[in-house]
């Protein structure tokens, strides 16, 4: 007999992890259960001895806990280099994120003029601000180096020579080449 029949069911194994009527969502319960028997089927195929439902139950569990864990965790920048952008860049201070909060929990005016009562632009928002800080006619915020690069050349490089040095043929924003920029 195919040692792999020992196995139990993707349906016994949820029996087990989640009590009929528990409330919870099935969709990481069902995720784990066929992930570790599909490891399972792979050992056996191996020659490994098949797991007891105990050991497959342990399993699946631990996958679960793992999958329900937030992807972005916080950590330590011991790298040297104040505006990491691997590690989120810049720290938010208590006070931005508190009117993120403040804003954040419910509803807002994000393209939508109050004075008006008409759709609006997000834009709107910060334009004010970047023109008294500045002096300039006008701004617009972007959320990274590739996008402002992108649009600055866009503005006022279309068509024309652009010279760059060579220590900036970096890659910025998730693996865009200056160069590649540029070309666009």
């Amino acid at each position: 007999m195919d040692p792999r029949r020992t196995l139990p069911s993707v349906e016994r194994i949820l029996a087990s992890l989640r009590p009929e009527g528990d409330g919870t969502n099935p969709g990481p319960s069902t995720d784990a259960a066929r992930a570790v028997l599909q490891e399972a089927r792979s050992a056996v195929a191996r020659g490994e001895s098949a797991p007891s439902l105990p050991e497959l139950l342990d399993r699946a569990r631990e996958r679960i806990e793992r999958s329900a864990q937030p992807s972005l965790r916080p950590v330590i920048n011991a790298t040297g280099v104040i505006l990491q952008t691997n590690l989120g860049r810049a720290p938010l201070s208590n006070r931005a994120l508190a009117a993120m909060q403040a804003v954040g929990l419910g509803y807002s005016n994000l393209e939508y003029e109050l004075e008006d009562g008409a759709r609006g632009s997000r834009h709107s928002h910060l334009r004010e601000l970047l023109r008294r800080t500045t002096g300039a006619e006008d701004g617009l915020v972007v959320n990274n180096n590739a996008a402002a690069v992108f649009m600055v050349l866009q503005v006022f490089a279309s068509g024309r020579e652009v010279i760059v040095s060579r220590g900036q043929a970096v890659e910025i924003g998730g693996g865009f080449r200056i160069p590649d920029v540029l070309r666009q």
